[in-house]
């Protein structure tokens, strides 16, 4: 597979969902990442309604699943949450994630 092949969204997030973002390949958890759209009104509740009991946003490391439900009001935006988890831990690996030269620096230019 290459990055260009596409998983459906809804394939990744039920994936995400039943088995943990952890079991998505390094591909799978990119485009995830980088393909999910969610509506601006929800997100801001949900900024809202984090930031109003809590100070900073590495508290939601500790959130449990049943938390981020909580949060969150639905699946897709856990599944999210989850994701972004889950590259930020694969990410600080020693051996970080192994996406290719061109990928590295298309992300030194954008930072």
């Amino acid at each position: 597979m290459t990055l260009t092949n596409n998983y459906s969204e809804k394939y990744i997030t039920d994936k995400i969902i039943r088995f943990g973002a952890e079991t998505l390949t390094n591909k799978e958890l990119l485009q995830f990442i980088l393909t999910t759209k969610v509506s601006q009104t929800s997100v801001k509740n949900v900024i809202k309604d984090f930031f109003d009991e809590h100070q900073r946003l590495n508290e939601l490391q500790f959130f449990s699943d049943e938390g981020l439900k909580n949060l969150c009001k639905d699946d897709e935006k856990v599944a999210i949450i989850r994701a972004l988890r889950e590259f930020s831990e694969r990410y600080k690996e020693k051996e970080g994630l192994v996406l290719g030269k061109s990928f590295q620096v298309v992300c030194l230019e954008i930072i």
